[in-house]
């Protein structure tokens, strides 16, 4: 299983919408990413989703990460745009109240060392907008290198890629 320094992770669960609705739908956490939800039952539309995908791609999915017991935010390990002919994405987010102390980086670490040793990959990939900085400063913090714009979700995105 996954785990870190200062967190541990869990394979998403069904009834987990409650824990993330407060992620979910936070403006300043949905930024760079998309719109907000703005129901629970937005929320457990992505969770429904996301169990689909696991299921397809067992040990790949979406990872819940806990201080202790207090829920900090998520790791992500999927196809880009879920689909199977595009490449692995690694992807994090964490509620504001977890920003500027390196957990992005120790999530993303963290989920780096778990696509190698567990899922076998050599390389993995992340995606952000383009004037998402801190996004860009935690995935070279976590060796990624810039590979450059790239087209995914209807949108040019910055392209990493890590080889592990």
């Amino acid at each position: 299983m996954i785990k870190s320094n200062r967190l541990s992770f869990r394979p998403l669960e069904l009834n987990d919408a409650k824990l993330l609705f407060p992620l979910h739908s936070n403006k300043e956490v949905m930024k760079f990413i998309r719109s907000p939800d703005k129901s629970l039952q937005n929320t457990q539309k992505t969770v429904e989703q996301n169990l689909t995908y696991a299921k397809r791609y067992p040990g790949y999915g979406l990872f819940l990460s806990f201080m202790g017991d207090q829920f900090v935010g998520w790791l992500v390990i999927v196809h880009i745009e879920s689909n199977e002919k595009n490449p692995i994405e690694i992807g994090y987010r964490l509620l504001p109240k977890y920003w500027g102390i390196g957990l992005a980086t120790e999530i993303c670490i963290a989920g780096c060392l778990y696509a190698k040793e567990e899922l076998k990959l050599s390389k993995i990939s992340a995606i952000t907008k383009p004037d998402h900085v801190k996004s860009h400063n935690v995935l070279l913090k976590s060796g990624f290198q810039n590979i450059g714009i790239k087209y995914y979700h209807s949108q040019d995105v910055l392209f990493f890629e890590k080889i592990l």
